[in-house]
């Protein structure tokens, strides 16, 4: 048979355990009923973000087509002034020419 003394470290040891056990419970409780409100907010705003990633998208795709817009000008542009680099000899001995002469030979 037990002494007193045993059983009594082994009633405290139960009761702490218990004690433990339960505070345990509450805190896994807590924590729970905090994750079901942050779920319950994320529900919420979840069609809010996916409505601002949906414009967001859109935006980019229309400054993506402005962009190619762009590039497609500057190409252009680019290469009309590199006909303008190859023809320029030619216009500017035209040029010359037509100043030296004078006015009767015309």
């Amino acid at each position: 048979m037990a002494d007193r003394e045993t059983m009594g470290t082994e009633t405290a040891d139960g009761v702490a355990a218990h004690h433990e056990t339960a505070d345990l419970r509450r805190r896994v409780e807590r924590v729970e009923s905090l994750l079901g409100d942050v779920s319950l907010h994320v529900g919420h705003i979840r069609p809010e973000l996916d409505a601002l990633g949906g414009s967001q998208k859109a935006g980019f795709i229309e400054a993506h087509g402005l962009l190619r817009g762009a590039i497609a000008r500057l190409d252009t542009l680019n290469s009309q002034v590199w006909s303008l680099r190859d023809d320029l000899p030619q216009i500017l001995e035209q040029a010359l020419a037509s100043s030296r002469r004078t006015p009767d030979q015309g």
